[in-house]
């Protein structure tokens, strides 16, 4: 991915200046998933994003393959959907 970087792209599950964060008010966890929207600050949209399987620090992850995708060159709404 790095030589296919576009540039940094920023994130974290409570960083209200990253590039692609959290909404704190939608973050949902039950037993065996957790969901939440992801905000991209830079186009200033937002997509629901479900894990079938439960944990903050697995959100933290998918938010970083998001990231690292978006990095890419892969649409924030697609690497959300994958």
């Amino acid at each position: 991915l790095v030589p296919r970087a576009a540039r940094c792209v920023t994130f974290g599950i409570k960083s209200d200046g990253a590039d692609l964060t959290i909404e704190a008010a939608s973050l949902e966890e039950t037993a065996d998933s957790i969901s939440a929207a992801v905000i991209d600050n830079r186009a200033r949209e937002v997509f629901p994003l479900v894990l079938p399987m439960p944990g903050r620090h697995n959100l933290s992850n998918a938010l970083a393959a998001i990231a690292a995708a978006s990095a890419a060159g892969i649409e924030v709404r697609r690497a959300v959907l994958a």
